[in-house]
């Protein structure tokens, strides 16, 4: 579960939320700091953390295409991409590899790798994979900068749970308010 209960985001686009979520805006903790940070947070998700060679370029790269996909995401929510992160998620893009897997009538993307490489193949087959709909639900917390998966009606979440960031702006408010 995610902060306040929330349902983590359905099928493949959970491996994008917990990408996002390796890093804590409120307390600036960050899962990936180190290539044995990053070998230890792939071996939870079961993907092989060979091939690191203790870069940490490749870790130092990782976490830049992790801000860069932050940012687009929060910014579909009414706001602009900048230059830089759409320049970086295109070169992610544009060097990714990925191969086809035929499984029963159908075939699937599969990311091709090892480290750093492999989770921004993986994180974009994943978004690949997931229907527009559902990968439009994927938001960012305005207060925390957490990745959720918006079940509302009509899309406006804006905190990650309204216990916590959503609190403390209405209580932000409340004080300005009041002057």
């Amino acid at each position: 579960m995610e902060p306040g209960g929330r349902p983590p985001a359905p099928g493949s686009l959970h491996l994008v939320q917990r990408f996002l979520n390796t890093t804590d805006g409120l307390t600036g903790r960050d899962l990936i700091r180190t290539p044995d940070d990053l070998g230890r947070w792939l071996s939870r998700l079961g993907l092989p953390a060979a091939g690191l060679r203790g870069s940490a370029r490749q870790v130092a790269s990782l976490r830049r295409f992790r801000e860069a996909l932050r940012h687009a995401v929060a910014a579909r929510s009414g706001g602009t991409c900048d230059a830089g992160a759409e320049a970086i998620l295109a070169r992610a893009a544009g060097r990714a590899r990925v191969s086809l897997r035929w499984i029963g009538d159908g075939a699937v993307v599969v990311p091709e790798g090892t480290g750093a490489d492999l989770v921004m193949n993986a994180v974009l087959c994943a978004l690949a994979a997931t229907d527009p709909g559902s990968r439009r639900r994927l938001n960012v917390c305005a207060a925390c900068g957490w990745a959720f998966y918006d079940r509302s009606r009509n899309r406006s979440g804006v905190w990650c749970t309204m216990s916590v960031c959503g609190a403390r702006a209405k209580m932000r408010r409340f004080r300005q308010a009041r002057g």
